[in-house]
């Protein structure tokens, strides 16, 4: 069902006004939201065909006291509330725009301040936010946070019910209470808006739904509290964050970072209009930390060159802000502009003082910090090893991709010359590396990954093997000849066989990762006279667990997902049956990019890797999800298998199934550094495992 813009901007706004009325008239503040859920789907499908009614809202509040009514009737043991419901029946023409009475109040603050309520989750206050004052479905909501529904639909379930225990009044906050509330509603739309414009998830690089739907409630609660110099700063920062969004991506979908973006393209109405809003604020209100914030985009925001930006300022905020709400993220940056200002090793310094800060000591940011200003400073050992600390400590896999690949660069910034070609094989060309001298050794990368993934750990072997890696059929560099379709892991294991037929002489080493591990099984157990040996990394093969039935279910719901919603929602499926989502709960927002200034190289990997999400959960996922290798193949084959599995990774999926093939085959599985993805975090011990393997 498509609804036309005018229509859902206008849901929108009058969402939390009449759910504000209906909750004041009748608690219940669950009832009345499911209520106003029904009205607003029924007007999405009969306005757009019979027209907008003269008085919207009082459309909207009579057919969602109806539904009220209904659902109350329904309960024999409330029948007492029904008669008094009925009473309160608003007629169509009530409550007109002109009309002074009580519906008439904007109880959009009140609905805020309940929707915030401190006795619930982050990930929780954001999600009644975005229903209930947002106006969004429980679908929209899901799809843009890339959960199932289910999922999303059981989180606001809960949220609400958790309101209700709490015995939570609808009206506004004590005075005593109403500061610290009030900071919780910034911050909640803050994490909103701050999720938008970095998604955290998923294959695309921002949301703009959200950040479009953060920045209107944020110009909601500035329109009734205009004279708050922090709901002003929130909305200046906001406008001016996301003036950069038309500029963050180049034409071809790649993220360009600041300091390389186009700057004719940034929003100038949004930056006339936030830095309006932080320079008049700060005339009449006293810093606070919003403000400061917006006022160190607005600096950045005035400089039409990258160089031209003043620094000196920007590190005087951070100072001033460090004051105004000491933060160990703060100092972070502020470290960061200290770097710029007076060079890395004095950045350094500074992050030496949050080293005993106990509230970064399961956080990853302190590390990915220093390693960046080490790398900045050219100590390239000291930041490999801050890099690999930091993508140990995320539970974010975008994050830990883009750590592991600065890895990888710095692991390959001193090998050999690499060669890059292209092989045409039935259907598909396959871009593939070439480095190093010795004997053939192939790596088969799995997953969103290609053949830059593998750089670190391929510089690594290149003084003792031939190293050969590529990007596998319809993945990065590897276009396919015709329409994307599903894929057999028997197809890629031919694949890698002309592949070895053009580089090698002679049986090869190979290794493999994850669905790389997949394909390399294959091509043992088809093309045995082309393969000396063979390390299987965490083959992912679910047939061969004991609840198989299960993960039969999961890939039949990733496939579902992926026709109705596209590769997030079916991402968001696989990811969290797998285990890999991290805590949903989660709460915190940083500045965006903070700290982080990638080459333009590592922008490129990280957006194939994203762009290959679609190929990988669309294509892939479901014909490797169900592939079961030839186990007696395998037991007969000459070929020396090594299953591998991680020291960290132990009950997570693709580490039983190793476990499971491994014991089918009658030999123990051999335990290598790191996860699942530990070729990359610990690319070093990592080499010296493989090495040693293929050596015995």
């Amino acid at each position: 069902m498509t609804v036309p813009v005018a229509v859902e901007d206008l849901l929108r706004e009058l969402a939390p006004q009449v759910l504000g009325t209906l909750v004041r008239r009748h608690g219940a503040f669950d009832a009345c939201e499911d209520a106003v859920q029904e009205a607003l789907l029924a007007a999405a499908v009969q306005w757009p065909e019979e027209g907008v009614p003269e008085n919207a809202r009082g459309w909207l509040l009579t057919v969602a006291t109806r539904r009220l009514t209904d659902q109350w009737r329904s309960e024999r043991a409330r029948r007492d509330r029904e008669a008094a419901v009925a009473l309160r029946e608003v007629p169509a023409g009530a409550d007109g725009p002109g009309e002074d009475r009580p519906g008439d109040r904007d109880d959009t603050l009140t609905l805020l301040f309940l929707c915030c309520h401190p006795a619930l989750t982050a990930s929780s206050q954001v999600a009644l936010t975005l229903r209930a004052v947002g106006g969004l479905t429980t679908a929209q909501i899901a799809r843009a946070f890339l959960v199932p529904e289910a999922t999303m639909a059981q989180r606001i379930s809960r949220a609400k019910q958790r309101i209700k225990a709490t015995g939570a009044r609808f009206a506004p906050p004590p005075p005593a209470e109403r500061d610290e509330r009030l900071r919780a509603v910034l911050q909640v739309l803050y994490l909103i808006f701050n999720e938008g414009y970095t998604a955290s998830s998923g294959p695309d690089l921002q949301r703009a739904d959200l950040t479009t739907e953060a920045i209107r409630l944020a110009r909601a609660v500035h329109g009734l509290l205009p004279g708050d110099g922090e709901v002003t700063g929130l909305l200046a920062l906001m406008l001016l964050t996301d003036a950069r969004r038309p500029a963050r991506t180049g034409a071809d979908g790649l993220l360009v970072p600041l300091s390389e973006q186009d700057r004719t393209r940034w929003d100038a109405a949004s930056i006339a209009e936030g830095t309006g809003l932080i320079t008049d604020a700060l005339t009449w209100s006293p810093p606070g930390p919003y403000q400061v914030q917006a006022a160190i985009a607005a600096v950045h925001a005035e400089a039409a060159r990258p160089e031209d930006t003043d620094w000196p300022q920007i590190l005087a905020l951070y100072r001033l802000l460090s004051h105004l709400a000491p933060n160990p993220m703060i100092t972070l940056n502020e470290a960061v502009a200290l770097a710029m200002v007076h060079g890395p090793r004095a950045g350094l310094g500074l992050l030496k003082t949050l080293d005993g800060d106990e509230r970064l000591s399961e956080h990853h940011r302190l590390a990915a910090v220093r390693a960046h200003l080490l790398e900045q400073a050219g100590d390239t050992a000291a930041a490999r090893d801050a890099y690999r600390e930091a993508a140990r400590g995320t539970t974010s896999l975008p994050e830990q991709r883009y750590l592991e690949a600065r890895i990888a660069r710095l692991d390959g910034e001193h090998t050999m010359e690499t060669t890059t070609r292209t092989l045409d094989v039935p259907g598909a060309s396959l871009h593939y590396e070439v480095r190093g001298s010795g004997p053939v050794l192939l790596l088969i990368c799995g997953g969103i990954y290609d053949a830059a993934g593998y750089a670190g750990l391929a510089g690594l072997l290149a003084d003792r093997y031939t190293v050969v890696t590529y990007d596998r059929r319809g993945n990065s560099r590897s276009p396919l000849a015709g329409p994307p379709e599903q894929q057999d892991v028997a197809v890629h294991a031919d694949d890698a066989s002309r592949l070895l037929g053009e580089v090698a002489d002679g049986p090869a080493f190979v290794f493999g990762n994850s669905s790389g591990a997949q394909i390399a099984l294959e091509l043992a157990a088809r093309h045995p006279e082309q393969v000396r040996a063979v390390v299987a990394h965490e083959p992912p093969l679910l047939g061969l667990l004991p609840d198989a039935d299960h993960w039969e279910a999961v890939i039949s719901d990733v496939e579902r997902a992926y026709q109705d919603g596209g590769a997030g929602p079916a991402m968001g499926v696989f990811g969290a049956a797998m285990g890999m989502t991290g805590d949903e709960e989660a709460g915190g927002a940083e500045e965006p990019g903070a700290g982080e200034h990638p080459s333009p190289e590592m922008l490129e990997m990280f957006a194939r890797f994203e762009k290959n999400t679609d190929f990988f959960v669309g294509y892939e996922v479901p014909g490797f999800g169900r592939n079961v290798p030839d186990v007696e193949a395998l037991r007969g084959s000459p070929v020396a298998i090594t299953v591998a599995v991680g020291e960290r990774s132990a009950g997570e999926p693709p580490h039983r199934a190793g476990l499971a093939l491994a014991e089918r085959l009658g030999k123990p599985a051999e335990t290598y550094p790191g996860d699942h993805g530990g070729f990359g975090a610990e690319a070093p011990a990592f080499a010296a495992g493989l090495a040693k393997t293929f050596v015995s």
